[in-house]
């Protein structure tokens, strides 16, 4: 602790203090993830300290802060170009890999992505073409942008789409009329190589946003094209904990019977360290628990 309040207090007439390393190579930018202290981590970053040194064991900064779950300083790192946070330790391990070993699935899901992306340029006007065809029902339009370059996992935002928040071209498709929104998805996903699992702004998948909507039709579309029912939003959970949650049978069926050769599901714990079984207990739905025993065992 001396260490790192002695690089503060001396300053900027000493900037190479921020990057000094301590007998196990540690830096203060180092220790101050490991306290998990953003405001100390944001202060070092200001002054200069360099987050792409290693420990003597190979260890970054983005490891230590991953591993302890400090969503402050992961969503600090994340935004620093060089914080190295896709860079693997001598372990084989990437700073996301650390944060779900100890099941800091918020953590996890800053430092992924797909739930946290850069930004990106407006919709270009072919991506507006796609969606237009999309709220048509047309196949034939989005047949067309697709073959003129529309981008299949194109994001759009409310003032576009209409919708209530940024979403993608797959989930804006599934949730048009039934006649043709499964033809139209599966055109984006075979065709357009859309990503079935791309999360949005509360790092949800398809699956999470239609089993919250009791969508039956569409979770078990999901399901077929193998969409990841291990999948996490922000809070770590699962769609089969918010189907038990909700209490929505037909659906905990559902996700079960697809994922019965993968009882991890039943063991899955959320970013507080809690099961679906313990959603059912909390919720006083005692009819679930035997089910999810049945399927998941």
């Amino acid at each position: 602790m001396y260490f790192l309040e002695r690089a503060l207090k001396i300053g900027s007439d000493m900037p190479s203090l921020y990057n000094q390393q301590d007998c196990l190579g540690r830096t203060p930018l180092y220790i101050a993830c490991q306290k998990k202290n953003t405001s100390v981590v944001q202060q070092l970053l200001r002054k200069g300290a360099d987050a792409s040194i290693a420990t003597h064991f190979g260890l970054l900064p983005a490891h230590l802060a991953a591993a302890t779950g400090s969503v402050g300083v992961c969503q600090t790192l994340r935004k620093h170009k060089h914080a190295r946070i896709d860079t693997s330790s001598p372990a084989g391990k990437k700073a996301r890999d650390y944060a779900l070993d100890n099941f800091h699935f918020s953590a996890a899901n800053i430092l992924l992505d797909k739930y946290n992306p850069r930004k990106r340029d407006p919709p270009t006007n072919i991506d507006v073409a796609l969606l237009q065809g999309i709220l048509r029902g047309s196949t034939n339009d989005v047949d067309v942008a697709l073959a003129n370059g529309a981008d299949a996992n194109a994001l759009f935002d409310p003032a576009i789409s209409g919708g209530r928040q940024t979403e993608t071209a797959m989930t804006i498709a599934l949730f048009q009329s039934p006649e043709r929104r499964f033809e139209i998805a599966a055109i984006l996903l075979d065709y357009g190589e859309a990503d079935v699992d791309a999360k949005i702004e509360r790092g949800e998948t398809a699956l999470h946003i239609f089993v919250k909507r009791n969508d039956i039709s569409a979770v078990k579309w999901l399901l077929e094209r193998n969409a990841d029912f291990m999948a996490r939003d922000a809070k770590g959970r699962t769609a089969l904990m918010l189907a038990v949650k909700k209490d929505l049978v037909i659906l905990v069926n559902l996700l079960s019977r697809f994922t019965r050769h993968s009882p991890k599901l039943l063991h899955a714990i959320d970013g507080k360290g809690h099961t679906a079984m313990d959603y059912a207990r909390w919720y006083g739905h005692n009819h679930i628990a035997p089910l999810l025993m049945r399927n998941l065992i």
